[in-house]
């Protein structure tokens, strides 16, 4: 039997996240206890919900299993240095709203291999980032 849906969580991010609805045309495309799934054009936002704080993974709608961290999937797009979206609606708001169409296009299937690419180059510096700060 599949998990009921979130409806508080459903309702947070209609409110932080109201402009990829009324601006973009987003959907509720996945919806159980602990974790939405929302479609934007060419990519899809999962947020999952671990107590107190959430947990934010974009993926290409294209290849709607390749989710990453949303702070490196929008630092992909954008070529900027990447935002501290994790835990906050509030903090990810901000950091889409003026992003959404540079993602759009990111994540459109002529350039997705482009975008994957620099996604994993700074998985792998995040790692090491990790890696270096854990051995000093």
């Amino acid at each position: 039997m599949p998990n009921p849906p979130d409806l508080t969580l459903e309702a947070a991010l209609r409110e932080h996240l109201s402009f990829l609805f009324s601006d973009w045309g987003a959907q509720i495309v996945k919806n159980e206890t602990g974790a939405v799934v929302i479609e934007s054009g060419g990519f899809c936002l999962k947020t999952i919900r671990e107590r107190e704080f959430f947990i934010f993974f974009i993926a290409p709608t294209a290849h709607p299993h390749g989710w990453e961290n949303a702070d490196i999937a929008i630092a992909a797009a954008t070529g900027e240095a990447p935002l501290d979206v994790r835990t906050s609606l509030t903090n990810l708001a901000a950091a889409l709203e003026p992003r959404v169409a540079v993602l759009q296009s990111a994540f459109a299937p002529e350039h997705i291999s482009a975008t994957e690419r620099v996604m994993t180059r700074l998985r792998e510096a995040a790692v090491e980032r990790s890696r270096s700060r854990l051995s000093r």
